[in-house]
């Protein structure tokens, strides 16, 4: 996946609302799960995807003109967002807010493509699904194997623990 930014030229403070510097995207590669999906039916996908406004475009690489388009990105399917809203303001979309935004946007999408393109089967299913299912939580399989190391490292402490002791406290 790659990264790009476009400043906003297409409006006019003047006679416009005040808004961002400009939109921030995403080139998704030729054979991600997320090519060629609609910016709808990403958010469909990744409902925990937060991104300033949402995202609000995709099409492909291939028919765009914009010259800001990462070299190699034939067949990529491009996603973004704006910085257009109403809560939208210069001072706080400045090119490079716009950057780090798209950069946390690539994130996301990285980890969720991976986790819909190779499924983990966790040892404790019920408690990575609720981690899972948080407002601003995407886990990489890593990540989940590291929780559960620790789950097993607790578990393996408190049965080790003598059956007359009422309170077990865990520490690091």
């Amino acid at each position: 996946m790659k990264v790009f930014i476009k400043e906003n030229t297409w409006l006019t403070r003047k006679s416009f609302m005040d808004f961002g510097w400009g939109n921030g995207y995403v080139v998704i590669p030729k054979g991600n799960v997320l090519n060629g999906k609609s910016y709808d039916k990403i958010h469909e996908l990744i409902p925990n995807l937060k991104v300033n406004g949402g995202l609000t475009f995709s099409d492909t690489a291939d028919t765009m003109t914009w010259k800001e388009i990462p070299k190699g990105s034939e067949g990529g399917w491009v996603v973004g967002f704006d910085t257009a809203h109403s809560w939208d303001k210069l001072e706080n979309w400045s090119e490079q807010q716009v950057m780090l935004e798209a950069i946390n946007l690539l994130i996301q999408l990285k980890k969720a493509s991976l986790r819909k393109m190779y499924p983990y089967k966790s040892k404790y299913p019920s408690l990575i699904d609720f981690l899972t299912n948080q407002e601003d939580l995407i886990l990489l399989d890593s990540e989940i194997q590291n929780i559960e190391n620790l789950i097993d490292k607790d578990i393996g402490k408190v049965q080790s623990v003598p059956k007359k002791v009422q309170s077990v406290t865990l520490t690091d």
